[in-house]
């Protein structure tokens, strides 16, 4: 419980589990309980929404990458039935070994795609674009005891 985050996920526990007089005999504000209990949920949830807008970015960059490296492959092929004939030896055994390469790089980009597969490179790409897209909305920025006071709402409100 270093942060005033942790203190807040607590009181939000707390009151989730506990009646509205045993929260208040705590020294737990009751009336903030359900206000941080919304917040909470609300940035867990936006934290599941990056999650997976990380993933759908990364999915979308492999195929983008298996496209661009397959016309890569057709046009060294097309260019290689075409100079066969004209080109030497090395040349052409050149350009063999650039389809090779470009082959290799194409099945490596469709293992890290597969989703039975989701190796180390995978898991770290999620990783950096997550935590990209966090600092882009300046979610875990914010300072919770920031702004002002929250008001108090029809359900909170007991006369």
């Amino acid at each position: 419980m270093d942060t005033e985050w942790d203190k807040r996920v607590v009181k939000v526990l707390l009151s989730l589990t506990r009646s509205k007089t045993e929260v208040d005999e705590l020294g737990i504000d009751s009336d903030t309980t359900s206000q941080d209990q919304k917040y909470i949920f609300e940035f867990l949830e936006q934290m599941k929404d990056v999650e997976a807008e990380a993933k759908s970015n990364i999915n979308k960059n492999i195929d983008k990458t298996e496209e661009r490296l397959k016309s890569k492959i057709n046009k060294l092929k097309f260019q290689l039935s075409q100079k066969s004939s004209l080109w030497k030896t090395y040349q052409i055994d050149d350009l063999k070994d650039k389809i090779d390469i470009l082959e290799g790089d194409l099945e490596h980009t469709k293992l890290i795609g597969k989703d039975e597969t989701k190796t180390k490179t995978y898991e770290s790409k999620i990783k950096r674009v997550k935590n990209s897209i966090i600092k882009e909305r300046r979610l875990k920025l914010r300072k919770l005891g920031s702004g002002r006071k929250w008001l108090m709402d029809e359900n909170d409100e007991l006369f």
